[in-house]
């Protein structure tokens, strides 16, 4: 990292992305702990869908190597045209919200 830059601690040694280029969005994420040579997980974004202008996955699966394991996480997106200002201001992520979403389809 740059001199003069300050970033917040980190669990990680070196996170490396892997951009689409065409697309502008993160598809690939590998963790490094302790050492740069130590690639402990890798998050892959796939079933990208566009949403409000921007690249969304759709899965999410986050592959563990040490300890082996892989998570996976199925994500529906949806755009919230009606959302109001206020629902990002800190009171208004404190509040319940307004938005009043239509049912998706079941599991």
């Amino acid at each position: 990292m740059p001199r003069g830059v300050w970033a917040p601690p980190s669990a990680y040694a070196l996170v490396v992305l892997t951009i689409d280029p065409e697309r502008k969005v993160i598809v690939q994420t590998k963790y490094y702990r302790d050492s740069i040579s130590n690639l402990v997980k890798i998050r892959k974004d796939d079933d990208l869908t566009q949403v409000g202008g921007r690249w969304r996955p759709a899965t999410i699966a986050i592959e563990g190597l040490r300890p082996p394991g892989t998570t996976r996480l199925g994500l529906l997106w949806r755009e919230a045209l009606d959302a109001p200002a206020v629902l990002l201001t800190p009171a208004g992520l404190r509040a319940p919200s307004p938005i009043a979403w239509p049912a998706g389809p079941g599991p």
